[in-house]
């Protein structure tokens, strides 16, 4: 169980159901623990990866510089989709306010600077499948797919700017992700913003 199960006022009651219904234990990761499997994801799946992993989910965020084999360090941060849409009460302007607060007290962020932004979560990979589609990408394969910097920056505008049912390959994403496409797109542009990144890589594994 992860930040969702971790943080919500009734986390304690969900988690005690699943164990009665399913016989067993969960374990419910910290931050730190998260973001180091995440970080395992990417060692694992992506040839000498150079830069800096993020793996937004519903309730958290998490950071960790990764280059080669080695897992550096790492921060998790309140900034999951659906916290953040929630925090902003829906409210775009707010989110983005929010998101560049929190992303600003991140350091972490600066040692990203001309490197690659390896982008995990599902949020984040509909958001990827979109630019495919709007750059005509002949492959549909989204791990590895790649994206200067200031191409992602530009296009996370336009998904923030545009009515979600408007979106040019809209149907490719499901229902239930839709509406966080433009909190996961202000926080993957100022994430790009802030670190300096040259590209995103979007990561498959997670």
């Amino acid at each position: 169980a992860t930040a969702a199960a971790r943080e919500a006022e009734n986390g304690a009651e969900f988690l005690q159901n699943v164990k009665d219904i399913l016989n067993c234990e969960v374990e419910v990761l910290t931050g730190k623990q998260e973001a180091h499997r995440s970080a395992l994801a990417v060692i694992s799946g992506f040839h000498n990866a150079d830069g800096i992993m993020g793996d937004m989910g519903g309730g958290s965020l998490e950071f960790v510089d990764v280059k080669g084999n080695h897992i550096g360090s790492g921060i998790t941060l309140p900034l999951g989709g659906l916290r953040l849409q929630s925090d902003a009460e829906d409210s775009h302007s707010k989110a983005k306010k929010l998101a560049e607060k929190r992303l600003g007290e991140a350091s972490l962020l600066s040692q990203g600077e001309g490197r690659t932004f390896y982008a995990v979560g599902g949020t984040w990979r509909a958001i990827g499948r979109l630019y495919m589609h709007h750059t005509n990408y002949p492959l549909r394969v989204m791990h590895d797919f790649r994206v200067a910097a200031d191409d992602m920056i530009k296009f996370c505008g336009d998904i923030v700017k545009t009515e979600t049912t408007d979106l040019s390959g809209i149907s490719h994403v499901s229902r239930a992700r839709r509406p966080l496409l433009p909190y996961g797109a202000i926080l993957l542009a100022e994430t790009l913003r802030l670190s300096g990144a040259s590209q995103v890589a979007f990561s498959a594994i997670g």
